[in-house]
């Protein structure tokens, strides 16, 4: 089997990001399913295991939407432990937290807002 990749999210210079890979976390009690991201330190539920990883992802989305709208997606990520990187005038931040075989890869697209692309280009 081979090792996946640590989870990274890696953004461009005005801080937009473009590619994202985390991982998610799934448990179930009683008729609720929770998926969880330990990287980003977020959870959410669902009646059903695809609910639970769907709300999760739109979780994902909002939090990093609410922290570049507010500046502080540097701070955040590196709170969290990710460790940032310059690759070919690219960011990337590598998640340090750990084992990553007994979780599950989730790639999301965040879709940036125009007033934000525009904000963080003026």
């Amino acid at each position: 089997m081979a090792k996946r990749p640590r989870p990274y999210i890696i953004v461009d210079e005005a801080n937009n990001i473009l590619e994202i890979y985390l991982s998610y976390v799934l448990q179930s009690e009683d008729s609720w399913h929770f998926a969880e991201c330990p990287e980003l330190q977020i959870a959410d539920q669902g009646k059903t295991q695809r609910e639970a990883i769907e709300n999760l992802q739109k979780m994902v989305v909002e939090v990093l939407l609410e922290a570049i709208q507010t500046g502080n997606l540097n701070r955040m990520l590196s709170d969290l432990g990710f460790r940032k990187s310059t690759i070919h005038q690219r960011k990337q931040f590598s998640s340090t937290f750990g084992d990553y075989e007994e979780m599950h890869p989730m790639s999301i697209n965040v879709p940036i807002p125009p007033e934000v692309q525009m904000a963080s280009t003026a």
